[in-house]
């Protein structure tokens, strides 16, 4: 999925494509900072070194995914998670580790960026229950 963005002060188009790998950060980081009473918001994720619209992006994707509970705001670009989601928490668990991740891109190859979260996830289960010899 590629989306849009106009600038409202300036007159391109971003071109944003889904990114596996932001997405798995973006995750990594709500996992470590959220708290039943501490929202995450756009500061919480300036280690990643991405625009405003490539983060509003992918935690749109997540919301969507039902991988986070987040309030956003598509004119200014604004949102805040409250909190990772049961479905959320599962895909994390499954790719969370780097070794697991490195092999689970490895094994999809340069098709990562075409298949779903429930192919990942599968794939990563599937190393997981080698790896534990299921």
């Amino acid at each position: 999925m590629i989306c849009k963005f106009y600038s409202t002060q300036r007159k391109d188009v971003s071109l944003i494509k889904r990114d596996l790998d932001l997405i798995r950060d973006i995750l990594l980081i709500i996992e470590a900072k959220s708290t039943p009473t501490t929202e995450v918001t756009i500061s919480d994720f300036s280690s990643l070194k991405k625009t405003k619209e490539e983060l509003f992006y992918h935690i749109q994707l997540l919301k969507e995914a039902n991988y986070v509970q987040a309030i956003t705001v598509d004119a200014a670009l604004f949102f805040t998670v409250n909190h990772i989601t049961n479905d959320g928490h599962d895909y994390i668990a499954s790719i969370s580790d780097s070794s697991i991740w490195a092999e689970v891109k490895k094994r999809i190859g340069p098709q990562i960026s075409t298949v779903t979260f429930d192919i990942v996830k599968s794939v990563a289960v599937d190393l997981i229950k080698a790896h534990f010899g299921f």
